[in-house]
């Protein structure tokens, strides 16, 4: 069973990271990202805004 990642920021950087853990996308999938600038519930490079940092403890237990 693949892991699942969160990418935290929606911005420039986190296509390039997202990109990186799609090269591994045997081991990894991308859950969603998380951003406290974005709308959430938006698409961004593909993937879904799930939130912000404040969400991070909720998700730990949601994606385990």
């Amino acid at each position: 069973m693949r892991k699942k990642i969160v990418v935290i920021g929606a911005g420039g950087h986190s296509k390039v990271v997202c990109d990186l853990i799609e090269l591994f996308s045997e081991e990894f999938v991308i859950y969603g990202l998380i951003d406290s600038c974005a709308e959430p519930n938006r698409y961004v490079n593909g993937y879904k805004i799930i939130g912000s940092e404040d969400r991070l403890a909720d998700l730990y237990e949601e994606i385990d």
